[in-house]
């Protein structure tokens, strides 16, 4: 019943079958109105898969979540 719905997928890269499949999967999840975020860690599979995506690679990449996040959140919350 909400509004504004999110699912947050954290990857490690060891996808469990075909990329083509999941990211058939994440559009069809956001079409049903649900926005799908991925977030990488040492992935860069994410950026295949999810239109909306974060990499973790580097401590600046990590320190740069919290405000990546803010900011995904807010311009989703706050449309």
């Amino acid at each position: 019943q909400e509004k504004d719905k999110l699912l947050v997928v954290i990857s490690d890269g060891a996808t469990c079958g075909s990329k083509d499949t999941l990211k058939k999967v994440a559009d069809n999840i956001e079409r049903e109105g649900i926005s799908v975020l991925g977030l990488g860690i040492y992935d860069d599979n994410v950026e295949e898969i999810y239109t909306n995506h974060y990499m973790v690679k580097t401590q600046e990449d990590l320190d740069g979540l919290g405000e990546y996040l803010c900011s995904y959140l807010k311009s989703k919350i706050f449309k």
